[in-house]
C-alpha cells in the first residue's frame, strides 16, 4: 500500500492530530518568522500553513461519521453562535460610556495591534467555548 493510500485510509483521530501539530507549527513558525522581519516571508508561510491546514481539515470531515458530522455541525452552529454572543456582550461592556477602560494586550500595551489581538482572540476562544460546550452536551444527550 502506498503512502497515499495510507494517508487517505488513515482515522479521522489522525487527521485530528495533525492539524493540531500544525497549529502549534503556525504558531512557533510566526513568533521565529517575525525575528527575520519580513512580512512576505510571514505572510507566504502563513497562508501556506492555512492551505495544507484546510485541506487536513476536509481529508478530516470525509473520514467522519455521521453522527460525528451532526455533532459537529450542532457544536459549531449552536455553541459558535452563542460564543460569538458571549464576545458580543463583552466587547459591549467593555466599550462602556467611557470608552474602552483596561489596557489592551499583552503587558498593557495601548498600540493597534494589541487590541486586535486581543478582539480577536477573545472572540476565537469564546467560540471555541462555546462549541466544547455544545459538542460535550449533544454526546451526552445522544448516548
Amino acid at each position: 500500500m502506498s503512502l497515499k493510500d495510507r494517508l487517505v485510509r488513515a482515522p479521522a483521530w489522525a487527521y485530528a492530530v495533525a492539524l493540531f501539530i500544525a497549529g502549534i507549527a503556525l504558531g512557533l513558525g510566526s513568533d521565529a518568522l517575525k525575528a527575520v522581519d519580513n512580512p512576505v516571508l510571514e505572510g507566504s508561510v502563513t497562508a501556506l500553513i492555512v492551505v495544507l491546514v484546510l485541506g487536513g481539515s476536509a481529508a478530516y470531515w470525509r473520514r467522519l461519521d455521521e453522527a460525528a458530522r451532526e455533532a459537529h455541525k450542532f457544536a459549531w452552529y449552536w455553541g459558535g453562535s452563542c460564543g460569538l454572543g458571549l464576545a458580543i456582550v463583552a466587547f459591549a461592556v467593555l466599550m462602556g460610556p467611557e470608552g474602552f477602560p483596561i489596557d489592551a494586550g499583552f503587558g498593557g500595551g495601548k498600540e493597534p495591534e494589541n487590541f486586535i489581538a486581543v478582539g480577536i482572540l477573545g472572540t476565537i476562544l469564546a467560540q471555541i467555548a462555546g462549541y466544547s460546550v455544545a459538542w460535550f452536551g449533544w454526546w451526552i444527550a445522544k448516548r
